[in-house]
């Protein structure tokens, strides 16, 4: 961060709580957004926590914050970030775009990015958690960085696919009697073989990009906007008890 050729920060920060009580993650990159076909940027990637002090005996917070760095990464040389990160189920994503610079009109290499908010290998080396195929079965597919040829990835969001419960609903359901019987009975909707919405990531990649069949519209036809969908593996969830109900048979 003391470096003399260090770039201002332009571009909001992502945050996120981690499971200890009073830390906070930041995840922020250097340079200008609006011009990553700057070859002189000097773009870093950083994740930082802060620790808030809390007295052990009471739990009280004493107002002293502690921050240090989780990890530092720099990009290669003329590599620029193209989106603020984002964080979700403990992963920072962002995206990097790198020109051909030997010729202007070739659209160079976009990455999009995946690794872990917190942990590192080292002050700067990253944890690879993107996973590849999106597939949590397969084991040892975990990459930093997937690679779009021709593409500038601009714009990275996270979004969840409505869930899937074929052309039949409640509707149908009281038509056909289905209603108010109990599981295993014959006649049923399609909700009961409802299935669930899928996360993925979603980036542009411009007029040229490149693009993958999850982008294609549902009724066919050409995309005006190129985009990559990659799918993604959702986060376990925590159930916890906070408190105890009673049942009564009347």
């Amino acid at each position: 961060m003391n470096s003399k050729v260090r770039s201002p920060l332009r571009s909001e920060p992502a945050m996120s709580p981690v499971p200890q009580r009073g830390t906070l993650v930041l995840t922020f990159g250097s340079g200008d957004l609006d011009y990553a076909t700057d070859l002189t940027q000097k773009t870093v990637v950083y994740s930082v926590k802060e620790i808030l002090g809390i007295d052990l005996t009471n739990g009280a917070v004493t107002g002293k914050t502690q921050v240090a760095v989780n990890w530092r990464k720099e990009l290669e040389v003329g590599e620029n970030l193209t989106s603020r990160p984002i964080i979700f189920g403990q992963i920072a994503y962002f995206t990097s775009f790198k020109p051909d610079p030997s010729d202007a009109c070739n659209g160079g290499v976009g990455r999009i990015w995946g690794v872990d908010y917190l942990q590192s290998k080292g002050l700067k080396d990253t944890v690879a958690r993107f996973d590849k195929d999106g597939n949590p079965s397969t084991v040892g597919d975990s990459v930093e960085y997937i690679e779009l040829k021709d593409s500038i990835p601009y714009g990275i969001n996270l979004i969840n696919r409505p869930a899937c419960a074929e052309n039949s609903g409640i509707g149908d359901a009281v038509s056909n009697g289905a209603a108010g019987l109990p599981p295993g009975s014959k006649k049923s909707s399609a909700l009961s073989s409802a299935k669930p919405g899928q996360l993925e990531l979603v980036v542009q990649t411009g007029s040229a990009g490149q693009t993958n069949s999850a982008s294609k519209p549902a009724k066919g036809g050409t995309p005006q906007v190129k985009k990559f969908h990659q799918r993604l593996v959702k986060p376990p969830k925590q159930v916890i008890a906070v408190g105890w109900g009673q049942v009564h048979r009347l």
